[in-house]
């Protein structure tokens, strides 16, 4: 596999993470979908990271697919997962007022 091609797929998998991120941040923010999608984004991810131990010299072009697949899905699923931010962040206010007022 030519040097070249690898610095092209890893520009080419930023591009598609910043489109995805614009894409789907709304989804993951407004939506009830955030849950469904990191465990679906996460486990997609996974497979194709370990399908890319089978790919051979014959075969870059579907390393290629595989590295630009798995970004791609790294990235929703830390949109999912940055979506939570805000409402771990209103379960630890909460428990940190009934600390304050807790009687001894």
């Amino acid at each position: 596999m030519p040097s070249t091609l690898t610095v092209f797929m890893v520009s080419m998998t930023s591009l598609a993470q910043i489109l995805v991120f614009v894409l789907v941040t709304p989804l993951a923010d407004y939506g009830d979908l955030r849950k469904r999608m990191m465990t679906f984004s996460t486990v997609l991810g996974s497979v194709a990271t370990a399908c890319m131990a089978f790919v051979s010299a014959d075969t870059y072009w579907v390393g290629c697919f595989l590295l630009l697949f798995s970004n791609v899905m790294f990235s929703i699923s830390q949109v999912a997962m940055y979506a939570y931010l805000p409402v771990l962040l209103k379960v630890r206010c909460v428990s940190l007022l009934f600390q304050a007022f807790r009687m001894p």
